[in-house]
């Protein structure tokens, strides 16, 4: 019984044998691509999560129901550098 344990791989070498098929599947298409690839432009300067807060408004309000609170976003924005002129 011991010696058919002996031909079995661990699962140490099972994981790195899957891992190495997935990272080979992954990188299998940046080989193909072209190196030509325009980055994605910075975000702009409006906040990507406003929104007006008059999405309700077309619903009958109800007697005696309190006004939504307006709620302000407080994750980090990137604000694009203005290009300065020499």
């Amino acid at each position: 019984m011991t010696e058919q344990r002996a031909n079995k791989r661990s699962l140490r070498a099972l994981v790195r044998g899957a891992m190495d098929t997935a990272l080979e599947l992954v990188t299998l298409g940046e080989a193909n691509t072209s190196a030509k690839t325009t980055p994605p432009s910075a975000p702009t300067v409006v906040h990507p999560h406003r929104r007006t807060l008059d999405h309700r408004r077309n619903r009958r309000k109800r007697q005696g129901m309190v006004p939504p609170r307006p709620q302000v976003c407080t994750s980090p924005v990137h604000r694009p550098v203005a290009e300065r002129s020499a």
